[in-house]
């Protein structure tokens, strides 16, 4: 579940975010949950618990800049936006790496393609997860609950060890270079993730819950691959 922190007083605006959020659910077939704070300290306490936050610029006599900065200096990743009441703002965002300013009223489709941009950062950081473009939009996965993923003629489906499957548009050859090189194995059309790989006998490969044909001279290549994930371990 993809978790919001918004530093917010106005009810009328928490009414209205509450309302987005529960529709871009819908839509996307996703879950989001939603914090509201109004105080800066307990919102900046709390930053570590959440993927993505919203700051009222308004919440405490102009000290939006201060808050911004202040949750940039302790956290580096988390991508945020700023809630304003006016198209004139007096810093650059640039300083901060704010992904944008949210102006008052705001329409569900600014507030929805804002989420979605958001999210988008999220694969930019250096975190275990990955952000996959489904049909029903933005799916984080962690990459440790990747058995393998599967090259198709259009889609890749990435294989869940909940057997869930998560099918997307593109190549496997495009997914891979997403990838650790050292975490995954390359075995035809499909990407074994070496942390679910768990027997090798003879000529096939364990994965998840199903058994794979490994050729002949990929044999040495991929159990020399798995010992060095385990030294790395």
């Amino acid at each position: 579940m993809l978790k919001i922190m918004v530093l917010e007083k106005s009810l009328e605006i928490q009414t209205i975010i509450k309302e987005f959020v529960d529709r871009y659910c819908s839509d996307k077939g996703t879950e989001i949950g939603v914090t509201f704070f109004d105080t800066v300290e307990t919102f900046l306490n709390n930053h570590k618990e959440y993927d993505l936050a919203f700051i009222d610029e308004n919440v405490d006599d102009n000290a939006e800049f201060n808050v911004a900065v202040n949750l940039r200096n302790v956290n580096k990743e988390i991508p945020f936006a700023l809630i304003s009441t006016s198209n004139n703002f007096s810093f650059n965002g640039d300083e901060i790496n704010v992904v944008d300013f949210l102006v008052y009223p705001f329409t569900y489709y600014q507030f929805s393609t804002l989420i979605d941009r958001l999210q988008m950062q999220l694969v930019k950081m250096d975190i275990p997860d990955l952000a996959l473009m489904t049909k029903q939009g933005i799916r984080r996965v962690p990459v440790d609950q990747i058995t393998y993923i599967e090259g198709t003629f259009k889609h890749v489906i990435y294989h869940l060890v909940n057997e869930e499957q998560i099918s997307v548009k593109g190549t496997l050859n495009e997914e891979e270079k997403k990838l650790t090189a050292d975490r995954f194995f390359r075995l035809g059309d499909i990407l074994l993730n070496l942390e679910h790989v768990y027997k090798v006998s003879d000529y096939d490969v364990y994965v998840g819950n199903i058994c794979l044909s490994l050729p002949q001279n990929k044999k040495t290549q991929l159990l020399n691959s798995i010992l060095d994930y385990m030294d790395r371990g």
